[in-house]
């Protein structure tokens, strides 16, 4: 294989951090409008566990990987996995044809909201140590 310029290196790194952005940010906001509030946190707590479970494991193979086909084949090819991997779930027809539910969106927020302003705001609680009165905001 051809060894890459000092030009195309230099211009490799801007354009995969921007794709890398891109997906980062598409792959959030899927997350925070599809998954219910009150398993989001869960849910992207998993997300990250798996993510960094895989690094080492990327780490491991793409050292060796290096070795034997060279490093500028495995620069490419690793590319090449990086676009795949954020291509590919295009090719879903669920994925790619998802909207935004605004509506259910809209009606789940107002409920939240009509749920938080419903709690009192400023409750008295006796504290069992000292007999003083304390404030609790709730908002």
């Amino acid at each position: 294989m051809l060894p890459l310029s000092d030009g195309l290196r230099a211009r490799r790194f801007p354009i995969v951090n921007v794709s890398i952005i891109v997906a980062n940010t598409l792959w959030e906001t899927v997350l925070q409008s599809e998954i219910p509030q009150d398993v989001l946190s869960r849910v992207s707590s998993y997300d990250w566990a798996v993510s960094l479970v895989f690094m080492p494991i990327g780490f491991a193979l793409w050292g060796p990987i290096s070795d034997l086909v060279g490093v500028e084949t495995a620069f490419v090819a690793a590319a090449v996995v990086s676009a795949a991997a954020k291509v590919g779930p295009v090719a879903v027809p669920e994925v790619r044809n998802m909207r935004r539910a605004t509506e259910a969106l809209t009606r789940v927020r107002q409920a939240h909201r009509a749920e938080r302003l419903a709690r009192p705001h400023n409750v008295r609680q006796q504290d069992a140590n000292d007999g003083g009165n304390h404030v609790i905001a709730y908002r």
